[in-house]
């Protein structure tokens, strides 16, 4: 009978074990080997198998896995040998994995193994397969494989049997060295199953989670798509009534239209940046980089925002270092989209008679951007979360709903650049880009 207390050897351990010696030592070492080499259990617990063979010097082996929904043990892994698929294999009547022990009523050695968690070896084949394989087909097997032993032990991790492993001998009698090296392989078996199904559990969750991520950006790609149509016309009706009530205006009902004007261009760029989001999630935004005048770019973002800036009470200022020509290789539409999102974000936090000044540089190997304001600035620990989704609004004084440096990261990214916040030195925040040169 097998020791049933399980140690776990750490490869250290194994090699100051004075009862291994060098081959034992190595058969170990690459059942230890192949266990952390993957997730695919089925592959490692075959190559297990044929280790096992090699360093025991035995016919063949089998491991079953204990199914605790069904309160049942299955064949998982045998050792594929020419003998056993040739000659034993034909003599079964439904396939090897589909026989099922019963563990509510063990009728044999190996569902006894399981739920006794105690290991058993016996002389006769057919009292480990009793139930499951006639009688006559046992002992042709037995007679076939000159096996004159049949070994079976628990696989037990902290006391839950994760499976059985079951072993044939030509002799009747184990040595001890084949009796440790059986239980090392059957407790790293019973790890290699336990992690096993944590992974499996773990992906099981993974995918889950993803399905819903998935189903939540389906919907909302699909709100916004069938938002966006309604919004437009109704604001260019909005339009269309605000310009006629200021050329005839009606007391009262112009300034109500203009501001529902107004709320509906908020709208219509919330949903825009809901829309821009979910296919920067997807991967369905693509660079289109084509050559521009980097001078003339500039002067068109200060000219796009002087008015804005003005009716806010904010000074502005666009700051360059190149006095000559500057061509660059960019997509000019998603640095626009970036630089206006940066912008727009630093006009929230800076209150009127404040500064925001856009910087922009041309280095030895890329070109920077810094937004820079003196507002209320941005909390140290919330610097790096700012530019996750829904985290932006980093102040009291909010507005929005945190997705514009979220997809100015996003463009950064596409562009293999870097963006990051920090302290101005007089008080407010820094958004510092760089964009490497093509």
């Amino acid at each position: 009978m097998l020791r049933t207390k399980r140690e776990i050897l750490s490869r250290n351990q194994i090699k100051k074990e004075p009862t291994h010696d060098n081959k034992e030592l190595e058969h170990i070492y690459q059942i230890m080997k192949r266990l952390n080499s993957t997730h695919d259990l089925s592959q490692v617990a075959q190559d297990i198998l044929i280790i096992m063979i090699k360093a025991l010097d035995c016919i063949g082996g089998a491991l079953f896995v204990v199914n605790e929904e069904q309160n049942t043990l299955k064949p998982f892994a045998y050792s594929k040998t020419s003998l056993f698929l040739n000659k034993i294999i034909p003599l079964l009547t439904k396939p090897f994995e589909d026989h099922l022990f019963d563990l509510s009523q063990p009728q044999n050695l190996t569902a006894r193994t399981a739920t006794e968690k105690k290991a058993f070896l016996s002389l006769q084949y057919e009292n480990f397969m009793e139930s499951v394989i006639p009688k006559r087909i046992s002992i042709a097997i037995q007679k076939m494989l000159k096996m004159k032993a049949t070994i079976t032990v628990p696989a037990i991790v902290k006391g839950k049997v994760m499976g059985v492993l079951m072993i044939g001998f030509r002799e009747a009698v184990l040595s001890d060295k084949k009796r440790r090296l059986i239980d090392f392989v059957a407790d790293q078996c019973a790890i290699a199953l336990n992690n096993a199904q944590k992974y499996e559990r773990l992906q099981d969750q993974y995918q889950k989670v993803q399905n819903v991520l998935a189903q939540q950006s389906d919907f909302i790609s699909n709100s916004c798509h069938e938002f966006r149509t309604p919004l437009t016309t109704a604001l260019f009706e909005a339009q269309a009534l605000t310009d006629s009530l200021k050329e005839n205006p009606v007391p009262g009902i112009y300034a109500k239209s203009l501001s529902v004007m107004n709320s509906l261009k908020k709208l219509h760029q919330i949903t825009q940046k809901i829309f821009d989001v979910q296919a920067h999630d997807a991967k369905q935004v693509y660079l289109r980089p084509h050559t521009f005048s980097l001078n003339i770019f500039c002067n068109y973002i200060d000219h796009r925002f002087r008015s804005a800036m003005k009716k806010k009470g904010l000074k502005w200022r666009v700051k360059t270092e190149f006095k000559k020509e500057l061509w660059v290789y960019m997509d000019q539409d998603l640095i626009e989209k970036l630089l206006s999102e940066l912008i727009y974000n630093a006009m929230q936090f800076t209150p009127p008679r404040g500064q925001i000044t856009l910087q922009i540089k041309k280095n030895s190997d890329h070109y920077s951007f810094k937004v820079i304001d003196n507002g209320e600035g941005i909390p140290q620990q919330e610097r790096e979360n700012v530019f996750k989704k829904f985290k932006g609004n980093h102040g009291m004084q909010s507005v929005g709903i945190g997705l514009g440096l979220y997809i100015s990261k996003k463009i950064v990214e596409l562009h293999h650049g870097k963006i990051w916040a920090e302290e101005t030195k007089k008080g407010g925040a820094t958004i510092t880009v760089k964009i490497p040169k093509s």
